[in-house]
């Protein structure tokens, strides 16, 4: 088992704007020439007896946060910078299942008070928005094992909360607070909470603007981080289609995804889009059980169901477009296939089921 690193003319040659964390990233490459580097990763692997490589863990405490990987050293360096803070630690937890937060927990020294708020506006300055814990905890101590190590388990659970409560008015605003709520998993919100300062980002914000549309009610992500509460983001947001209106179900034609879009302006072939990931089901799972997984799966999501459509242009140059049927008009049973021996030839000929040409 060791640390896995990455060469070759793929490389990168290290991050933008962030010279230290390029030094310890990218390195010298022994088996290259004068200059080139390589990629620490970080993670660990070891070769298992098929010759492929197995993730076994991380080297380091770096962490993946809502698809951004996070150095949590680098997020607790910035904090212990703050006037006021003594000790530090950065974790992340996952106190609703999928819901994912960097929490920072600090005591205090000097005699100095502590602004939760204000350490977080002050971090926010610092450091990539992602990077910015949800919440700042201020304790007496941080709790230790036996060993003199961080006690995760022994740390408190953060608690979200706004201002002085003030209450919904108009119809807009009632819409957004609930939505606020259910995106940030909170009992209520105020019109003069800031969304941030309940535990807010970039992905919840998001959620925010989809499911407003869905109630009719249009503003953009960056609406939600300028403006921030309900009442402001309500003064800029607009009623489309009446509030409580039909929600866009995604269905029949849908425009390419950006990635789609960025592959189809390259050029050269491009015969399928997948992706591919192996599984192990329990002891007694049979080949009836995953049919039923997987129809729950193709009638939950939309997007498993989609198909590209090629489209004709007078210049000739055409171009794609996703068409997606309701949901059980896909069949699990046309999509699965039982082999006695999971080989590099089974996926491929499972991949070359996944042509774009025909859809």
């Amino acid at each position: 088992m060791g640390e896995l690193y990455v060469a070759g003319s793929g490389v990168a040659v290290g991050y933008v704007g962030r010279s230290s964390l390029t030094a310890s990233r990218f390195v010298a490459c022994p088996f290259g020439g004068v200059g080139q580097r390589m990629y620490r990763t970080g993670d660990l692997v070891r070769w298992n007896q098929q010759g492929q490589l197995e993730y076994v863990g991380r080297a380091d405490e770096q962490v993946k946060v809502r698809g951004y990987r996070i150095e949590l050293g680098e997020v607790e360096a910035a904090l212990a910078a703050v006037d006021g803070v003594g000790q530090v630690a950065v974790v992340v937890r996952e106190d609703r299942p999928g819901d994912r937060r960097l929490v920072g927990y600090v005591t205090e020294s000097g005699g100095g008070v502590v602004d939760s708020a204000g350490v977080r506006a002050l971090l926010g300055q610092r450091l990539p928005g992602y990077m910015v814990p949800a919440a700042i905890v201020v304790v007496q101590h941080l709790p230790l094992t036996v060993n003199g190590k961080l006690d995760r388990d022994a740390l408190p659970v953060p608690q979200y909360h706004g201002g002085r409560y003030r209450a919904p008015v108009t119809a807009v605003e009632e819409i957004l607070a609930g939505i606020y709520a259910q995106v940030l998993g909170v009992e209520r919100v105020g019109v003069d909470d800031s969304f941030f300062d309940l535990g807010g980002d970039s992905i919840l914000s998001m959620q925010v603007v989809a499911r407003a549309r869905a109630a009719g009610v249009l503003c953009r992500p960056r609406d939600v981080f300028v403006e921030q509460s309900v009442a402001r983001l309500a003064r800029v947001a607009t009623v489309g289609g009446g509030v409580g209106g039909v929600a866009d179900e995604g269905l029949g034609s849908v425009a390419p995804t950006p990635i789609m879009e960025w592959l189809r302006g390259v050029g050269g072939p491009v015969q399928w889009f997948n992706q591919t990931l192996v599984m192990t089901a329990p002891p007694g799972v049979g080949e009836a059980d995953a049919v039923v997984v997987l129809q729950a799966l193709l009638d939950h999501h939309a997007m498993l169901r989609a198909r590209v459509v090629e489209e004709a242009a007078a210049d000739g140059a055409g171009g794609w477009s996703l068409w997606v049927p309701a949901a059980g008009v896909v069949d699990a049973r046309d999509c699965l296939s039982s082999v006695t021996e999971c080989s590099d030839e089974v996926v491929a000929a499972a991949r070359s089921r996944l042509i774009r040409r025909p859809g």
